[in-house]
C-alpha cells in the first residue's frame, strides 16, 4: 500500500482523523456521570435526613423519660415544636405497622433499663419492665429523594433513642460506732496515729454527732497544701499526710465547736508520727471526681460522719501494722488479756464510701485479724496454774453495693434505693499461729504448764456467709441509721463453738488423781465463764473499727434522681 497519503482512499483518512473524539466520549457517558452525582447527592441527603431524624428520636427520648407519665404525649408535644407535626401513631404491637406516606411514625415505650455490662445492648432496655426508669422513642420516615427519576426506596429511615432517668447514691459499710466505754478507742487512735492521745468520751460524741461536708473539705485541703490541683480527683489521688485530712476536716466540722476541737487536737498528734495516705483509698465521688473544683454539680452533697471517716482515714493510714492494744479486763477468774490488731488492706479498687450511679460501685471494709490471750486462774484442781488461751479471729471485709434507685417521675429525691450486701466471714481459731498466708504456721496452743500437768488445745471454727443480703432503704431512711446484713449474735455463737469444739491433749506428771474426762470438764466451765468478758470486748474492738463477725452496717448517705441522659 502506497504511504502517499494523497493516494489514501477515504475510508482509510476516515479511520486516522480523530477530531470529535472527546464530544463523542462525553455524549456517551455523561449519563452514566449524572446519575452517579445524583446517586452521592441522594446518598448525602438521606445521611444527613437520618441524622437529623436520630436527633429528634434521642431529644424526644430524653423528654419523654423526663415525663414517665406522659411520656408520649411529651414526645409528640417535642416532634410538633421542631417543626414534625404529621406524625403517625403505630397500630398496636402484633398488629401490622401503619407508615406515613408523608410524615413521622413515631413509637413510644417505657420501661426499665439496666446498666448490665453483661447483658448484650440491645437487651439492656425491657420494655413494661417496672419500675419505670427509662423511655424508647422509635421513629420512622420515608426516604426523601431530590432525583425521584432514581426511584423511591421502599425501605423507610428507622431510627430510635433511649434515655434513662440518672441517678446516684451514696454508701458505705462498716463504721459500727457507738459510745464505746472503757477507753477502747483511744487505744485504738493511740496505736492507729503512732502516738498517745486521750480523748474525752464527749469529745467522741461530738464527732459521732457531726457531719464532714467532704466537698468542702477537699478544697480546703487543696488551698491549704497549695495543691496545683484542677479537679477533685487530683486532690483525691494525691498522697498527703493524715495530719492535713484531720485538719480540714476540723475546719469543715463547724457545726460542733467540741467536735473541731478534737479534731485539731487529733492532728497535732498525727504529725507527730507521719503517716500519709490518699484520701482516694477511702471515697470515690463518682459523677463529681473530674469536675473542677469549687464547681461540683448543682444540688449534690456529700456529707458523712466525723468519727467513722476518721476510723477509716487512720486505718488506711496505718497501712498492715500490728496495733498492740494494752488491754486489761478482769471478770471472775480472767486475769488478763493481751491483745493485737492487724488491719489488712481493701479489696483492690475498693473504697469505704463511693458516690455512684448504677451498677453501683462495690465498698468495703478492711481484712482484719484480731489476736487475744486471756489469762485464767485455774484454781487447786489443776495445781493454782493459770491457764493460757490464745483466740485468733480472722476477718474478710464485708461489701456492699446499690443495685437499684428507684425513682418517681419528676421527683429529685428517690422512693427506694436497694443495696446487697455480703457480710464477713469469720474465722476463729484457738492455736498457736505464727506468719500469715502461705507462710503460715498453725500447731495446738498449750494452754496450761503446771508443776503436774500439761494440756494443749485446738479448735478451728468458721461462720461463712457468702450469699448477699438485700436491704431496702425507703426515702425517709437515707441519711439516717444504718441497717444491718446478719446477726450480731453471730461472735456468741461462734466461741461457744470453738469451746465445745474443743480437743485437749492433757498429759499429768506422776500420780493421776483426775481422769481426763473430769479434767476437761473443768476447763470448760472455766471456758464458758469466760465466754461472756471476752464477747464484750472482742465487740467492742471489731465494732470501733468498723466490722462485724458475719455481719456488716451499711448507710445510705445520700441519693438523688437526676436529669436523664441518653444510653443507646
Amino acid at each position: 500500500m502506497s504511504s502517499d497519503p494523497r493516494k489514501l482512499t477515504i475510508a482509510e483518512r476516515l479511520g486516522r482523523d480523530c477530531r470529535g473524539n472527546v464530544a463523542v466520549t462525553t455524549a456517551v457517558f455523561a449519563p452514566v456521570a449524572a446519575m452517579m452525582a445524583a446517586l452521592a447527592i441522594d446518598t448525602g441527603a438521606i445521611a444527613t435526613q437520618k441524622r437529623a431524624l436520630q436527633g429528634h428520636a434521642d431529644m424526644a427520648a430524653l423528654v419523654a423519660a423526663a415525663n414517665l407519665k406522659k411520656a408520649e404525649g411529651a414526645a409528640r408535644a417535642y416532634l410538633s415544636d421542631n417543626g414534625r407535626s404529621s406524625i403517625e401513631i403505630p397500630r398496636e404491637e402484633g398488629a401490622e405497622e401503619v407508615r406515613s406516606t408523608t410524615g413521622i411514625a413515631m413509637r413510644v415505650e417505657t420501661g426499665r433499663y439496666t446498666a448490665d455490662r453483661s447483658r448484650p445492648v440491645s437487651e439492656r432496655f425491657v420494655a413494661g419492665g417496672e419500675p419505670l426508669n427509662a423511655a424508647r422513642v422509635s421513629l420512622s420516615e420515608p426516604q426523601h429523594r431530590l432525583f425521584e427519576f432514581l426511584g423511591r426506596s421502599p425501605k423507610p429511615l428507622d431510627v430510635s433513642g433511649v434515655a434513662v432517668v440518672s441517678a446516684e447514691a451514696g454508701i458505705s459499710v462498716g463504721s459500727r460506732l457507738a459510745r464505746l466505754e472503757g477507753g477502747i478507742v483511744n487505744g485504738l487512735l493511740s496505736e492507729l496515729l503512732g502516738v498517745e492521745i486521750g480523748l474525752s468520751a464527749m469529745s467522741y460524741d461530738a464527732l459521732l454527732d457531726v457531719d464532714i461536708d467532704m466537698i468542702d473539705c477537699l478544697e480546703w485541703l487543696a488551698d491549704d497544701l497549695e495543691l496545683t490541683a484542677l479537679t477533685y480527683e487530683d486532690v483525691l489521688s494525691t498522697s498527703i499526710g493524715l495530719e492535713h485530712l484531720l485538719s480540714a476536716m476540723a475546719e469543715t466540722a463547724s457545726d460542733s465547736a467540741l467536735a473541731s476541737q478534737a479534731l485539731r487536737s487529733l492532728s497535732r498528734d498525727a504529725a507527730r508520727n507521719q503517716r500519709t495516705l490518699k484520701v482516694g483509698e477511702i471515697i470515690e465521688l463518682g459523677r463529681i471526681a473530674p469536675r473542677a473544683l469549687g464547681d461540683p454539680p448543682a444540688g449534690t452533697g456529700v456529707r458523712l460522719e466525723a468519727l467513722p471517716l476518721l476510723m477509716a482515714s487512720a486505718i488506711t493510714a496505718n497501712g498492715s501494722n500490728q496495733i498492740d492494744l494494752g488491754l486489761s479486763a478482769q471478770a471472775g477468774r480472767l486475769v488478763d488479756i493481751d491483745a493485737s490488731l492487724v488491719i489488712g488492706e481493701r479489696p483492690k479498687g475498693q473504697s469505704w464510701f463511693a458516690l455512684s450511679g448504677l451498677p453501683g460501685e462495690t465498698v468495703s471494709t478492711a481484712h482484719m485479724r484480731l489476736s487475744l490471750t486471756a489469762e485464767i486462774g485455774a484454781g487447786r484442781l489443776l495445781s493454782d496454774a493459770l491457764i493460757s488461751l490464745p483466740v485468733h479471729i480472722d476477718l474478710a471485709s464485708a461489701d456492699a453495693r446499690v443495685t437499684d434507685i428507684v425513682c418517681e417521675p419528676g421527683e429529685r429525691e428517690p422512693k427506694r434505693v436497694n443495696v446487697a450486701v455480703r457480710p464477713s466471714i469469720a474465722r476463729l481459731r484457738i492455736a498457736d499461729i505464727s506468719g500469715s498466708g502461705a507462710s503460715e504456721r498453725v500447731k495446738p496452743a498449750h494452754i496450761l504448764n503446771g508443776r503436774l500437768i500439761q494440756i494443749d488445745a485446738f479448735a478451728d471454727i468458721q461462720a461463712a456467709n457468702p450469699n448477699d443480703t438485700q436491704l431496702r432503704y425507703m426515702h425517709y431512711e437515707i441519711g439516717g441509721d444504718p441497717k444491718t446484713a446478719g446477726t450480731d449474735r453471730a461472735l456468741e455463737g461462734l466461741l461457744s463453738s470453738a469451746i465445745t469444739d474443743l480437743h485437749y491433749d492433757i498429759d499429768v506428771i506422776g500420780l493421776q488423781l483426775l481422769s481426763d474426762a473430769h479434767i476437761a470438764s473443768i476447763l470448760s466451765g472455766l471456758f464458758s465463764e469466760l465466754s461472756a468478758p471476752v464477747d464484750r470486748l472482742i465487740f467492742s474492738l471489731t465494732s470501733a473499727l468498723g466490722l462485724g463477725l458475719g455481719e456488716a452496717d451499711v448507710w445510705v448517705h445520700t441519693a438523688s434522681c437526676n436529669a436523664p441522659v441518653l444510653v443507646q
